[in-house]
């Protein structure tokens, strides 16, 4: 529901509006939803990752680590990628809303981004449904498709959205966690990685999954996930991760909508996903599967640890499978 909506921009471009829904706990959460004057694409929901993001999904500069500044960014300085994608998504033509997971009326809302009051993943879910329903509601939203984006753990929470909403046609996933179950075992992370960086001398025709000529951490955790999933039997996998939350994949292969995956060539966690996705014993002719490379979990670059912003070219690539597909 929408408590109240406030222009904050008008431009020959379009218009931004600051809007504030109700969410968990009665609590309220602000979205902005950016219109283009002219609209010829879908509408875009953009849905952050994790279990806390603010409005313009920024990444510190820097956090405190007991006493001790830890630098986070490339540059030290504080960046957001929404707004990069936002850029991308209306030159084509898309309405956009995003929002933010961090209430006003979190008693903790001060300590963010250390602590917050919502960390259970199923209350972050409720945040994104009432985002969804406040959209899909608005006038430049009603009578349009609408595609869900999601980053991360956000990944997931559109995947089963879309379950829940005929009005969704598309999908795109960056970075998504929980999108497989890698294993019998699998509560929710990459099961193989620690058995992956034991490995000695694997072979480069059977883990080099991208084929650039060096075999990464997360193509063999996407191989040992692939052979640990044929002995136990896809049928007998996990559906659900520790919090209850369903994993994606069972939920894309029931919807079969268009759905672009896309992940980084330097994301040791997350990216096996992308092998796992891509095994030719279920076939997805809906899916498409991009690793790119030269970037980590952020899809921007990563140098000793340290993150840099999404890169402009997969914000770019984004916008341009939205409107193709």
């Amino acid at each position: 529901m929408i408590v109240f909506a406030t222009i904050i921009a008008c431009a020959l471009n379009g218009s931004e509006s600051l809007i504030v829904f109700e969410g968990p706990r009665d609590w309220t959460f602000q979205g902005k939803v950016i219109v283009p004057e002219t609209q010829s694409g879908p509408a875009v929901l953009m849905i952050g990752g994790g279990i806390a993001n603010d409005l313009n999904w920024s990444t510190p500069g820097s956090l405190l680590i007991g006493e001790e500044p830890r630098q986070v960014t490339i540059t030290g300085h504080s960046h957001d990628d929404a707004t990069a994608l936002v850029n991308a998504l209306v030159s084509k033509g898309c309405a956009v809303m995003h929002y933010s997971t961090v209430s006003k009326d979190d008693p903790k809302q001060a300590l963010y981004p250390y602590e917050l009051s919502l960390t259970d993943p199923l209350e972050i879910m409720e945040i994104a449904e009432s985002a969804f329903a406040t959209f899909a509601n608005l006038p430049s939203v009603e009578g349009r498709s609408i595609v869900l984006l999601g980053f991360s753990m956000g990944a997931q929470r559109a995947v089963n959205l879309a379950k829940e909403h005929e009005k969704v046609t598309s999908i795109v996933l960056l970075s998504g966690a929980q999108i497989t179950a890698t294993s019998k075992d699998d509560q929710g992370g990459n099961v193989h990685y620690q058995a992956s960086k034991k490995m000695e001398n694997p072979e480069l025709d059977v883990y080099d999954y991208d084929g650039d000529g060096v075999i990464h951490l997360w193509e063999i955790s996407g191989v040992l996930a692939i052979q640990a999933r044929q002995e136990v039997g896809i049928e007998n996998l996990p559906t659900k991760d520790s919090s209850g939350m369903p994993f994606g994949e069972p939920v894309l292969d029931l919807l079969q909508k268009p759905t672009l995956a896309i992940y980084g060539a330097l994301d040791e966690h997350q990216s096996c996903h992308a092998v796992i996705l891509s095994d030719n014993v279920i076939s997805r002719p809906w899916l498409e599967v991009r690793v790119i490379p030269g970037v980590g979990h952020q899809l921007g670059p990563e140098k000793e640890g340290k993150m840099g912003p999404i890169h402009s070219s997969i914000c770019k690539l984004v916008a341009q499978w939205v409107i193709d597909n």
